[in-house]
């Protein structure tokens, strides 16, 4: 019987002793083959451009471009690595801006050890995954958006001054005219 293809995942983490973690935990796995590790998003776009792997295991905090700048990049261009953002902190409005960039895959640091084997397999199935800690900001950001789809804003929102501004801005002045 042929054995299935193993996942190619690659590590972006600027923390030597955390890296050597996750490869440790990776290579363990008989499903996945790390194809490789860097320490920044600058070389991480290299990595991924030179390796193709099916997964990226990437932290936010980096030296130089964050892990959300180098989803950015990544998602500007297409690439199709599937994203797992690793961090340490429990920030809402990165977890948004993760999501929003089509970040398949939210560990926290703290859950990785315990999550991170099954977040790559459940993103390189192409399911989602976002640590159970997370799922408050799943249901806000959900919430949100049910609310914003039900009520459509419209002009009568606008306060005054916000109609005098949107009225200054379609006729094409400038902000300082705008402020005179």
């Amino acid at each position: 019987m042929p054995s299935q293809p193993r996942t190619t995942v690659a590590i972006v983490d600027d923390h030597p002793l955390y890296r050597q973690g996750l490869r440790q935990v990776i290579e363990a796995d008989a499903g996945f083959t790390l194809v490789g590790e860097t320490d920044s998003g600058e070389s991480a776009l290299a990595l991924i451009q030179q390796h193709h792997p099916d997964v990226v295991v990437l932290d936010i905090n980096l030296p130089g471009m964050s892990g959300l700048e180098v989803a950015a990049a990544l998602h500007a261009k297409s690439v199709s690595p599937r994203i797992v953002v690793l961090t340490m902190f429990k920030d809402e409005q990165a977890f948004n801006q993760a999501m929003n960039l089509g970040v398949q895959g939210y560990v926290l640091k703290e859950n990785a050890a315990a999550e991170i084997l099954r977040c790559i397999t459940s993103v390189a199935a192409d399911s989602p995954y976002v640590s159970p800690v997370l799922t408050g900001y799943l249901l806000r950001r959900h919430q949100r958006a049910a609310a914003l789809a039900s009520r459509q804003p419209s002009l009568d929102d606008l306060t005054t001054a916000e109609r005098r501004i949107l009225r200054a801005v379609a006729q094409k002045k400038s902000t300082k005219e705008i402020a005179a």
